[in-house]
């Protein structure tokens, strides 16, 4: 088990409930609104502001926050992702003023079966944290138990298709098993890569830990500074996306490489139509390998503020 979670939950005396809220995400890169789900998770949980009536109290809360693989963040996207390695490294300069939240790299149902053993003491209950268009899209309201409870955080446009959905498929609000969050303002990722295309700091001190935005940039510095003094027939130029430059071998559509191909990590990105090797993409040393693959052209208040 990650000695990190370990530290989190010795110190914890015995026969406390704790509540365990955990978080899937891309995360390419973390941002502030990530973080901001977890705090707000932990005010609702620890009654700090208005709950459900029926969930138990909590003497504390702990967020785990977990990553998608590299290929499965190049296909979401469409583009170069920063690495596994090197998004894991942005979530702890994000939550470094957040002892209670730590990196997992194990599944949910995993990490929780390995916290019961680390300390079968405790009385651990299991929340998944997700955004509520995820929670639409997946009706994830049917995997909802008293032992895998979920709590929904509301962006705009959505809250109130979720309050109807959750009404008509008559869950209880008062019983604390699905709960719904405040709205959190959305930050968008793909307006994010484009401010860091265009090397703007402003827009990313905005919606990125400082630590992370600073990060980023000197990644894109270094990668900038290198093709300047690269002696390559391939140049990219500058543009307003995490493709930032225009990337070798982003148009994705004129891409013939075989699915095999595309998924292979080892292959490095090339110019369409050519077999040599182009320099990398911005963040050089952080982005995956991965290729993308081609585009194919009521009664019930669940508020509780």
């Amino acid at each position: 088990m990650d000695p990190d979670i370990v530290a989190l939950i010795n110190g914890l005396q015995e026969g406390s409930r704790v509540a365990a809220v955990t978080m899937t995400g891309s995360c390419c890169p973390v941002t502030l609104a990530h973080i901001k789900c977890f705090m707000e998770a932990r005010r609702i949980l620890l009654g700090e502001v208005a709950r459900p009536r029926g969930l138990e109290k909590f003497h504390e809360v702990y967020g785990f926050l977990s990553l998608n693989s590299d290929l499965h963040v190049s296909t979401k996207i469409h583009e170069p992702c920063i690495s596994y390695a090197n998004r894991s490294k942005l979530v702890r300069l994000a939550v470094s003023e957040h002892r209670w939240i730590t990196l997992s790299r194990s599944s949910d149902g995993l990490l929780c079966r390995q916290l019961q053993q680390q300390r079968p003491d405790l009385e651990f209950v299991w929340f998944t944290l997700s955004w509520s268009d995820d929670i639409l899209k997946g009706q994830r309201w049917k995997e909802c138990t008293a032992e895998r409870r979920f709590i929904a955080m509301c962006r705009s446009g959505y809250s109130m298709q979720l309050c109807n959905a959750l009404t008509h498929a008559r869950m209880d609000p008062d019983m604390g098993h699905f709960i719904v969050g405040p709205e959190i303002p959305q930050i968008s990722s793909a307006a994010i890569r484009r401010a860091l295309g265009e090397g703007d700091a402003s827009v990313l001190g905005k919606f990125l830990h400082p630590a992370v935005a600073d990060w980023c940039l000197s990644m894109v510095a270094e990668w900038c500074y290198s093709q300047a003094t690269a002696e390559h027939p391939f140049k990219p130029g500058l543009g307003s996306s995490f493709s930032m430059p225009s990337l070798p071998g982003s148009n994705l559509q004129s891409c013939a490489l075989g699915a095999r191909q595309r998924c292979d990590p080892n292959q490095v990105w090339r110019s369409p139509g050519t077999r040599d090797r182009c320099p990398l993409p911005p963040l050089a040393m952080g982005m995956s390998r991965h290729r993308c693959p081609p585009v194919n052209l009521r009664s019930h208040s669940w508020t509780f503020s």
